[in-house]
C-alpha cells in the first residue's frame, strides 16, 4: 500500500477536478455543434443500430451509407449504434453506445454513386458517448425514440431497428431467454423479446402522441404475422422481410436519396420505391455483400392487421375441428409450403393457397379463401406492398409476404403459446399443438428412378424419400430394412432431416428387379413398401453419332471395356478449334482427357463415335449421384457437353457460374456468356456412316438425354466458366427462356446429288425479328462445328462481333428495313463440278410486301424466290457465295431531278441528281454523235436519295475539252439486275 501525504492528496483532487472540468468542456463543444432541439422538419429517420455483435462491420457500413446523404434543411437522419470489442477494429474501436447527427462524408461523391461501396470511416458529428448500453433491453430503445422525439420534432418519423432478428426461435441455443428477439447484445447476453419491443414502443408513441409513420425491421426473418400483430399499435406502415437478410440488409443510400430529393413524397410512393431499392440493390452484379442471393422485402398496413389475424384466426379454428379428418393432409401440405431460411416458418398465403386447391371441404376452403382475400397487396389490406427476388441459394417464388410459425410438430415449443400477442389471441398456436397427435407410419416414394422410367445402367444409385406425415418424426434408425430382389441390402444411406435414402445397388441385369423398404417412425409406426423397377441399357445403332457416357470411370479397366465398344471416337478440343481422334494413346480423346473440366471423366464430356455395328451399351462405371448438381468448366469457343446422369435432365434448370458468381440460365445468357441453345445431332437415316443433321433444342422445357453430347457456344470473357448440370430429381426453378419475336423467317436446304443434306443446312433459316439487331446476336443461332465426314457444308455469314472474325450462323435474324440482305456461304472439300440445289420453304411466312431475291454472286444470277422454289448450280470452286434479299414494296428504281451545272471560270460542271434505290451509278459524257468522251463514274454504288458528282471538264486522255454541247448520260443498275438510263445536255462555254 503506498502512503501519501495531506498535501498530496489535495494536489489530486485538484488535478481530477481540472481533468472532469476538461472532459466536461469538451463534451460541451462537440455537443454544440448540433444545436438541440433541431427546428421541425419534414422527416426524422431515428436508426437504432445495435452492433455488439457479428454485425457490427456491417453496421457501420449502413452508417456509412447514411453519411453519404446526411442530414439536411428538410431531414435529420439520427443513429444510435452500440459496438462489440470483437469484430470491426476501424474508427478507433470504441465500444461504448454513442448517438450520432449523420452528416454528409465529404469524401463521398455527391450526388451518390449507387454503383460502389460507401468507404468505411465515420465522419458525422458526434452528439453524445453514453457508455456502454444494454441495447436489448426496452428503456434503451424507448429513450432513445423518446430523445429523438423531443430532439428532431418532424411531420414524419421512421424508425429502424437493426440486428440480427430471429423471428419466433430461440436464436444461438439461448433457449433460456425470452422466445423470440432482436438487437442482439453479445456482452450483455440480451436482447428484445416481443413483448419488450411493444413496451418500448407504446411509451414512446404516448410521448409523440400518435403512432410512428414507418417502422422498418432491418433484421431477419421478421415478417410474420406475429411479429406485425405485436407492433399493431406502434406505427401505420411495418416493413419486414421473410428471409434472412443479406449482411448489407438496407440500401440506405438509396432510400434516403428519395427523402432528401423530395421531402413532400406521400409515405405510400416512398415505400413503393424502398420496396424497388431493396429488390433492385441484391440483383447479381451490384456492389452489395450478398448481390444475387435470394430476397424477400414485405410493406404492412398496420391498420388492416387486426382484421386479417380475426381471418387468421378463424382459420386456426377450423382447421382445428377438422384435424381428425384432415390432419396428415394438413401437415403434408405444410410440406409443400413455401419455407425461408428458418424451416420453422411458412408463407402463410401459400399455405392457404394449397388448402384451397386441396382439401375437399367448403368450410376450410372458405376460410383459406378469406386470408387471401384480405392478404393484399393494395390499399385496405394487410400488405401495401410486397416483392420477392430468387437467387442462387434459395427459390422463393412462392414467398407471397407474410410467414407464420408453422414448425414440424417434432419441432413445437409450448412456450409459443404465450410468447406474444398472436398467439394469446388466436387459436393458431393449439392448432399447431393438436398436429402433434401421431398413429400414421412414415410413406416412401420412389424418386429415382421416377415411375415408369427404366434404369439404363448397371450399376445405379436408387433415390427414394422417406416423409412422416404425422407428428412423431423420423431418426436415423427410421429405415429399418431394405431387400433387393430379395437379399439384404446393408449398402445405403438416410438422411433423417432430408428423408432422402439413398441406395447403392449391385450390378444388376437387364429385366426386372424388386425393391422392399421397411420404415418406422419415432413413435414405432411402422410400414413395408415395394417397388418394380426395369433395367434396360440402350443400343447404339450402326454408324456416326454423338456420345456420351453417364458414369464415372475410375479404373482402366472400366475405361477399356467401353473404348471397345465404338470404332472410332472423337472429342471436339476447344482450344485449339480441332477434333482429336481416338484412340490409341490420344489423352485428349480417350475417356479419361487430360484437362478436360469435369471432375469425374468421362462424365459430363460429349463424343462423336462411330459404331461399326448395332452395340449394346452396357459397360460397368460407377454412377453420379442423382441428388446432386455437376460441374463442367466450359472452354472458351464451342464445347461438346454431355448429360452426366443416367436419365434425362432439365436444361432450363442449368446455372452458370462466372468465377464466383452464380446465375441463372437466362441471365448467363443475357450476360453475354452462353451464346447458343444446345443443338444435338440425328444420326442419317439412310446412310449412317455418313454426315446426319444438326436439331436446336429450344423451349421451356428443353431436356438433355443420357448417352447423348451437345454442342454449346460459350464466351468465357476471360474468366472461369461453370455449368452446373441439374440432377435427374432436381426441384430448382427453370428459367424461361426468351424467343425471338419473329416477324417472319425462311427454312433453306442445300441437297447434293444424292438427295441427301449438306451438313449444317438442316438449321439454316433467315428473316426479320422485331429485336434483332444487325449482325450477332441473342436471335442468331451460331453454326456449331460440322463433323469431320462432312464433305459439303452450308452456312451464314454476318458482321464481326465483340472484335471477333465474321461470325459463322445457322440461324441469322435481322432488323426489319427496307433492303436487309443475308450472306450465304456453300463449301465443298470436292469441288468436282458435283451439282448441289439450294431450296427454300416457309414463304408463307413472309408479308406479300416483301420482295425476296437470289443473287448468285459468282454468276450475278438474280431469282425471285417467289417464282421458283429451288436453285441447281455447280460446285466448280471449294467455295460459292449467295445474296438473299429482301425488299419492301417501294418506288422502282429511277434517275430524278438531274441537272449538268456547268461551274464558273472552268470547263467543268457538277452532275447532281436522285436515286429512288440504291444502285450503282455510271457517269459518263458523250459527244452529241454518241461517242465516249469521258466516263467520270463506273458503276459506283450509291444509296437512295440525293447526290451529287464533279467533273473537271477534262476528256479521257487528261486534255481539257473544246467549248460545245455535250450528253451527259447517267445509268443506274441494282443488285437485281434493273436498270435505268437518263440523258441530259451540257453547254461548255468557250
Amino acid at each position: 500500500m503506498k502512503v501519501t501525504s495531506a498535501k498530496e492528496d489535495e494536489q489530486m483532487r485538484a488535478i481530477r477536478l481540472m481533468i472532469l472540468a476538461l472532459v466536461c468542456a469538451l463534451t460541451t463543444l462537440v455537443a454544440a455543434q448540433v444545436t438541440l432541439p433541431q427546428p421541425k422538419k419534414a422527416w426524422t429517420v431515428l436508426v437504432y443500430q445495435a452492433g455488439d455483435n457479428d454485425l457490427e462491420e456491417a453496421l457501420i457500413k449502413d452508417f456509412n451509407e447514411m453519411e453519404r446523404i446526411g442530414s439536411g434543411p428538410t431531414l435529420n437522419i439520427v443513429v444510435q449504434l452500440d459496438r462489440s470489442p470483437r469484430y470491426d477494429a476501424s474508427n478507433d474501436n470504441w465500444t461504448t453506445t454513442r448517438r450520432y447527427y449523420v452528416t454528409r462524408d465529404p469524401q463521398e461523391a455527391f450526388p451518390p454513386d449507387f454503383s460502389t461501396r460507401p468507404n468505411h470511416t465515420i465522419r458525422s458529428q458526434l452528439i453524445a458517448d453514453l457508455g456502454k448500453k444494454n441495447m436489448g433491453d426496452p428503456e434503451v430503445l424507448r429513450d432513445f425514440l423518446i430523445w429523438g422525439i423531443q430532439n428532431f420534432p418532424a411531420d414524419r418519423y421512421f424508425v429502424i431497428l437493426s440486428d440480427h432478428g430471429a423471428g419466433v426461435r430461440p436464436f444461438r441455443g439461448l433457449s433460456l431467454l425470452p422466445f423470440r428477439g432482436m438487437m442482439f447484445t453479445d456482452t450483455l447476453n440480451d436482447f428484445l423479446s416481443e413483448d419488450e419491443t411493444k413496451q418500448a414502443f407504446s411509451e414512446a408513441i404516448q410521448v409523440l402522441g400518435r403512432p410512428f409513420d414507418i417502422v422498418g425491421l432491418d433484421a431477419s426473418e421478421m415478417s410474420e404475422i406475429e411479429i406485425a400483430y405485436q407492433l399493431r399499435d406502434a406505427c401505420r406502415y411495418l416493413i419486414a422481410s421473410q428471409l434472412s437478410e443479406p449482411n448489407d440488409g438496407y440500401p440506405y443510400d438509396r432510400f434516403l436519396w428519395e427523402l432528401y430529393q423530395n421531402p413532400s413524397i406521400s409515405t405510400e410512393e416512398f415505400l413503393r420505391r424502398f420496396v424497388q431499392h431493396y429488390i433492385d440493390s441484391y440483383r447479381p452484379g451490384q456492389p452489395t455483400n450478398g448481390a444475387g442471393s435470394a430476397v424477400t422485402i414485405a410493406v404492412y398496413n398496420q391498420s388492416a392487421v387486426p382484421s386479417y389475424v380475426q381471418k387468421v384466426d378463424a382459420l386456426a379454428q377450423v382447421l382445428l375441428r377438422k384435424i381428425n379428418q384432415f390432419g396428415n393432409l394438413f401437415l403434408n401440405l405444410r410440406r409443400q409450403t413455401q419455407t425461408f431460411s428458418e424451416t420453422i416458418y411458412r408463407d402463410l398465403y401459400h399455405y392457404c393457397k394449397l388448402l384451397v386447391e386441396n382439401v375437399d371441404d367448403a368450410e376450410v376452403r372458405q376460410a383459406a379463401q378469406a386470408v387471401m382475400d384480405l392478404h393484399g397487396p393494395g390499399q385496405g389490406k394487410a400488405l401495401l406492398y410486397e416483392a420477392h427476388a430468387s437467387g442462387y441459394d434459395l427459390d422463393v417464388s412462392n414467398a407471397y409476404g407474410i410467414a407464420i410459425y408453422f414448425p414440424d410438430p417434432s419441432q413445437f415449443d409450448e412456450r409459443y403459446l404465450n410468447a406474444n400477442d398472436f398467439a394469446r389471441t388466436t387459436k393458431w398456436g393449439q392448432f399447431l399443438k393438436a398436429l402433434q397427435v401421431d398413429t400414421s407410419p412414415p410413406v416412401v416414394q420412389m424418386v429415382f428412378p421416377a415411375q415408369g422410367q427404366p434404369v439404363l445402367i448397371a450399376r445405379p444409385i436408387l433415390l427414394l424419400k422417406v416423409e412422416d406425415q404425422g407428428a412423431a418424426g423420423l431418426d436415423s434408425n427410421s429405415v429399418r430394412r431394405v431387400f433387393l430382389n430379395g437379399a439384404p441390402l446393408t449398402n445405403f444411406e438416410f438422411d433423417e432431416a432430408t428423408g432422402r435414402l439413398k441406395i447403392n445397388a449391385p450390378q444388376l441385369s437387364e429385366g426386372s428387379h424388386s425393391l422392399s423398404v421397411t420404415v418406422a417412425d419415432k413413435a414405432g409406426n411402422s410400414d413395408t413398401y415395394t417397388f418394380i423397377f426395369q433395367v434396360a441399357f440402350p443400343t447404339a445403332t450402326a454408324g456416326v453419332r454423338t456420345f456420351s457416357i453417364p458414369l464415372w470411370l475410375s479404373s482402366a479397366e472400366q475405361r477399356q471395356s467401353w473404348q471397345v465398344l465404338p470404332e472410332k471416337v472423337a472429342r471436339w478440343v476447344g482450344v485449339w478449334a480441332v477434333f482429336n481422334r481416338d484412340g490409341t494413346g490420344d489423352q485428349r480423346a480417350s475417356f479419361y482427357p487430360l484437362n478436360s473440366g469435369v471432375p469425374t471423366p468421362p462424365a459430363g464430356l460429349g463424343y462423336f463415335a462411330r459404331f461399326d455395328r448395332e452395340t449394346k451399351l452396357d459397360g460397368d462405371g460407377i454412377s453420379l449421384d442423382p441428388d446432386f448438381p455437376y460441374a463442367v468448366t466450359l472452354q472458351n469457343g464451342w464445347n461438346l457437353i454431355a448429360n452426366p446422369f443416367p436419365a434425362p435432365i432439365l436444361w432450363n434448370s442449368v446455372q452458370v457460374q462466372v468465377g464466383s458468381q452464380t446465375y441463372r440460365l437466362a441471365e448467363a445468357i443475357a450476360g453475354g456468356y452462353i451464346l447458343s441453345p444446345p443443338i444435338g445431332y440425328t444420326p442419317n437415316p439412310t446412310q449412317p456412316f455418313k454426315f446426319g443433321s444438326y436439331y436446336v433444342l429450344t423451349g421451356d422445357q428443353v431436356w438433355l438425354q443420357p448417352f447423348e453430347a451437345y454442342w454449346l457456344r460459350v464466351d468465357t470473357q476471360g474468366r472461369t466458366v461453370k455449368l452446373i448440370l441439374p440432377p435427374p430429381v432436381s426441384v430448382q426453378s427453370t428459367s424461361k427462356l426468351a424467343s425471338p419475336r419473329k416477324l417472319w423467317s425462311v427454312r433453306l436446304q442445300v441437297l447434293t446429288g444424292e438427295r441427301s443434306l449438306a451438313a449444317g443446312s438442316e438449321l439454316l433459316e433467315f428473316g426479320v425479328a422485331n429485336d434483332a439487331q444487325k449482325g450477332w446476336d441473342a436471335n442468331d443461332i451460331p453454326m456449331p462445328p460440322l463433323p469431320m465426314n462432312a464433305s459439303v457444308r452450308a452456312f451464314f455469314v454476318t458482321e464481326n462481333w465483340r472484335k471477333r472474325s465474321p461470325e459463322v450462323l445457322a440461324v441469322d435474324m435481322r432488323p426489319a428495313g427496307e433492303r436487309v440482305v443475308w450472306e450465304l456461304v456453300v463449301e465443298t472439300d470436292e469441288p468436282s463440278g458435283q451439282e448441289l440445289t439450294l431450296a427454300w420453304s416457309n414463304l408463307h411466312s413472309v408479308p406479300s410486301s416483301v420482295r425476296l431475291w437470289l443473287v448468285d454472286v459468282a454468276t450475278g444470277q438474280v431469282l425471285s424466290l417467289r417464282s421458283v422454289s429451288a436453285y441447281r448450280f455447280k460446285m466448280d470452286t471449294p467455295q460459292r457465295k449467295f445474296k438473299l434479299i429482301a425488299e419492301t414494296s417501294r418506288s422502282p428504281l429511277r434517275i430524278v431531278e438531274v441537272r449538268a451545272v456547268p461551274l464558273r471560270g472552268s470547263r467543268g460542271a457538277l452532275i447532281q441528281g436522285t436515286l429512288t434505290a440504291p444502285a450503282n451509278l455510271t457517269v459518263t459524257i458523250r459527244s452529241l454523235t454518241g461517242r465516249v468522251v469521258k466516263v467520270i463514274a463506273k458503276d459506283q454504288p450509291m444509296q437512295s436519295g440525293r447526290w451529287q458528282i464533279l467533273w473537271d471538264g477534262r476528256g479521257q486522255e487528261g486534255l481539257p475539252l473544246p467549248a460545245g454541247t455535250y450528253l451527259c448520260e447517267l445509268v443506274a443498275k441494282d443488285e437485281m439486275g434493273t436498270q435505268v438510263r437518263n440523258v441530259v445536255t451540257l453547254t461548255i462555254s468557250p
